[in-house]
């Protein structure tokens, strides 16, 4: 296969090269496609439980489980989360 890289990709697999991690292109690109595998597949769960949980919200609404909405409660609670994961 004949590939050619964009320079900056190319600077980036000859400074794997150069660290010794990897001891062939091919090694470099590899690991590259399998981060890239592993991230599409993540993003494709969290899309699947996503759709799930919109779904579970749209059959609460059409079963009358739902109640009032208080945004500002919301906001805060979402600000609170932020908080606490940002520490």
């Amino acid at each position: 296969m004949d590939v050619t890289l964009p320079v900056e990709i190319e600077r980036m697999v000859n400074d794997r090269l150069a660290s010794g991690r990897y001891q062939t292109v091919g090694e470099v690109l590899a690991a590259a496609i399998q981060l890239l595998d592993e991230h599409e597949r993540e993003s494709q769960e969290h899309l699947d439980r996503l759709r799930q949980d919109i779904q579970a919200g749209i059959d609460d609404i059409a079963q009358g489980r739902f109640g009032p909405f208080d945004l500002q409660k919301f906001l805060a609670e979402c600000h609170a989360k932020f908080d606490q994961n940002s520490q």
